[in-house]
């Protein structure tokens, strides 16, 4: 739950289920590691609804601004994680699913976050920001290269 959707699929060309892959597609599915990232689980004022898919580069603090710019951020941030009741009749995702099933896998979670805060709570992580940008453009870049030579039948 801490490391969902923070890292890259590493088998972008393979041709497979990316809601369920554990690993980040695209920029509306990224979540930024909760415990280097200290954001809260709050939508930011600059995300709208019509530029979802931009709301990184909407935000004048980007990746170091201190609330959500996705669904998925604002949904597995380990204050929100299995909070709230699934209320999907046919739910088949109940491991990746972010909403909890049964009281047990609530407080689950919550031990599970609680342990999480207070390992991370005092740990201090050095943020590389022009790192972390050149392996998102890097990502992109190369699956955006990887199209380009794909000869369509």
């Amino acid at each position: 739950m801490f490391r969902y959707k923070s890292c890259w699929c590493p088998n972008r060309q393979d041709s497979h289920d990316s809601k369920s892959c554990i690993y980040a597609h695209h920029m509306r599915d990224f979540r930024r590691p909760p415990e280097i990232f200290k954001y809260s689980p709050e939508d930011c004022e600059f995300l709208s609804n019509n530029n979802s898919d931009k709301g990184w580069e909407l935000c004048p603090n980007g990746l170091l601004c201190n609330k959500c710019h996705t669904t998925i951020e604002r949904l597995y941030h380990p204050d929100k994680y299995k909070r709230i009741y699934c209320d999907r009749g046919r739910c088949n995702k109940s491991e990746i699913c972010a909403f909890y099933h049964s009281q047990q896998e609530r407080g689950h979670a919550q031990k599970m976050c609680k342990n999480y805060r207070k390992l991370t709570s005092n740990k201090k992580y050095p943020i590389d920001i022009d790192m972390i940008n050149n392996e998102i453009k890097m990502h992109y870049s190369k699956f955006d290269s990887d199209l380009q030579n794909q000869v369509y039948e």
